[in-house]
């Protein structure tokens, strides 16, 4: 996200050699520092501003600063996280400056404060996990992936009534960006 940093990871395929996940300086083509451990779910996520990264690790949400290379926070769940994005979110026609956003495999999308750790508000989406998830950057729009044995479906949520606006009905597992 700031031109100078590639992130290379690896998702958890049943093997306990995963290489983690690295952090590269592109402009010397040195590792500046690793997550150690496997990433379940989809790809660890950058923060809007490059600076902060979150990842899935077991059943806890970290998110790492990307300069120094130190674990900020780790949030711990009692259920699997199976997505998470970063973005701006604008609930009560107030705009967060950064908002985590986390989907699990009850159906449900949590907004969380990323500086401590605090659910914010929960949304049941669907009764099937949810794939994966994404914040359009005005903040108002949530896209939620699911997919299950009957359908694979991306939700396009208005974030501030909880409504759903549009269903978009596609025919392989969503991956949202």
């Amino acid at each position: 996200p700031d031109g100078k940093t590639l992130m290379v990871f690896s998702v958890y395929d049943g093997r306990e050699d995963s290489m983690g996940t690295q952090f590269w300086d592109m402009k010397i083509g040195q590792m500046r520092f690793a997550i150690n451990g496997t990433v379940y779910g989809n790809r660890p996520t950058f923060g809007p501003d490059g600076r902060k990264v979150s990842v899935i690790m077991n059943s806890e949400v970290q998110i790492w600063d990307v300069e120094s290379g130190q674990l900020t926070r780790s949030i711990a769940w009692d259920t699997q996280i199976t997505s998470i994005a970063f973005g701006p979110v604008t609930t009560n026609n107030t705009k967060s400056n950064l908002m985590l956003i986390a989907g699990n495999g009850q159906g449900q999308v949590h907004l969380i404060n990323p500086i401590n750790g605090k659910i914010i508000e929960t949304i049941k989406i669907s009764e099937d996990e949810i794939s994966s998830v994404a914040i359009h950057p005005n903040g108002q729009i949530l896209a939620v992936g699911i997919s299950s044995s009957k359908a694979a479906n991306v939700l396009l949520y208005d974030v501030d009534s909880d409504k759903l606006i549009r269903t978009l009905e596609i025919t392989d597992q969503p991956n949202l960006v």
